[in-house]
């Protein structure tokens, strides 16, 4: 498909939306659906996203790019000819009169209002087939660029230089490091730990979600420099735990089904409290989490959505990005040229490959 065609097709499924609203109009301005309805374009320049230059507003007839000059040549560059328009305005020009005057006044629909974030959220989270093809790309090269990284890294090293030898093989692929989390030995324990001046040690955790065209995926590897045989058999039952969640994925109804699935995995292994620890990941896409796993998410579990489950033990973790593909599992962060040994593990008649801990010889 190319992408004017999913760009005119997402605009055509909000003038839908317009219509059973009866809205003049709906003003784009958060990140993700700016990079939804754009096919992967960023409506910001720093890196964190937070500060947003530019927005779509869409009405019954015109798709309007709302912009500072700066932002002009980016723009044109970097979209298909024909899709919107481009309106711009001066640096210090306030864009909300723009919008409204495009509107004629009226009032329209704004991303951020609970009603229209939801129903864009459910237009988001079920990826077509460009998005998945995105989505597959961004997950290779993502997982290469952490296990690159990893190899780099020594005992003596500290947790803030391993971390920048993660980021450097993002960056150098065009990917943005949306979160790089180092732990070496005196913190692998913890679960979200800053990259500090402590030294690396005898094992080190690496986590890392990575984006690039709006789209975010999410992984973790784990090193180890020394021989450690409770670590090794706790790794064993961690992806065990986590096996069991991604098949839960595909026979489950609903989020919260496949949750409960993984909370049944964990008491099966005589683990019944460690879920509570910390998130269990979720729904991922345009944003780091869509929709956080529990109890009490009811969204339906659809084909072309994407998942990372986070399945933690305290000192080890399996984490990966999943796409729900044709009923089955499709492990998304799996570099092509991976060293990582792979534990496989059967689960409904089903065998899935989760990363091990690689140990490193010579130390």
């Amino acid at each position: 498909m190319e992408r004017s065609v999913e760009i005119g097709h997402k605009i055509g499924v909000l003038r839908e939306y317009l219509a059973k609203r009866g809205a003049p109009g709906i003003h784009l301005e958060r990140v993700e659906n700016f990079a939804w309805i754009t096919a992967g374009v960023n409506n910001y320049v720093t890196m964190n996203g937070i500060q947003q230059e530019c927005s779509i507003l869409i009405t019954p007839d015109q798709a309007t790019i709302v912009t500072p000059h700066s932002e002009l040549h980016r723009l044109r560059a970097q979209l298909p000819r024909g899709c919107f328009v481009i309106t711009v305005h001066n640096w210090n020009e306030d864009p909300a009169s723009v919008v409204e005057e495009l509107q004629d006044g009226g009032h329209g629909l704004k991303d951020e209002e609970d009603e229209t974030a939801a129903f864009l959220k459910s237009q988001r989270i079920v990826l077509n087939e460009n998005e998945r093809d995105r989505l597959i790309h961004l997950g290779h090269e993502s997982a290469s660029a952490l296990e690159r990284g990893l190899e780099r890294v020594t005992p003596e090293m500290q947790e803030r230089e391993a971390a920048a030898c993660i980021v450097g093989e993002l960056m150098l692929r065009g990917i943005e490091p949306e979160l790089v989390i180092v732990s070496g030995e005196a913190n692998f324990r913890a679960h979200h730990n800053v990259p500090g001046q402590g030294e690396i040690g005898g094992v080190c955790m690496g986590i890392v979600c990575a984006k690039a065209c709006g789209l975010v995926v999410s992984m973790t590897r784990m090193l180890a420099f020394r021989d450690d045989v409770q670590l090794m058999d706790q790794m064993h039952i961690n992806t065990a735990i986590d096996a069991a969640a991604i098949d839960a994925t595909c026979e489950s109804a609903t989020v919260s089904q496949a949750f409960e699935k993984l909370v049944c995995a964990y008491e099966q292994h005589g683990l019944p409290t460690e879920w509570r620890k910390l998130h269990q990941g979720g729904v991922v896409g345009y944003k780091l989490k869509e929709h956080f796993a529990s109890r009490r998410c009811r969204v339906p579990i659809q084909d072309g959505m994407a998942f990372a489950w986070n399945v933690t033990i305290q000192g080890t973790k399996s984490e990966d990005t999943y796409l729900l593909h044709d009923g089955s599992m499709q492990w998304v962060t799996r570099a092509d040229d991976s060293a990582w040994p792979v534990l496989k593990h059967e689960v409904g008649g089903r065998v899935y490959d989760r990363p091990g801990i690689r140990k490193i010889n010579g130390w």
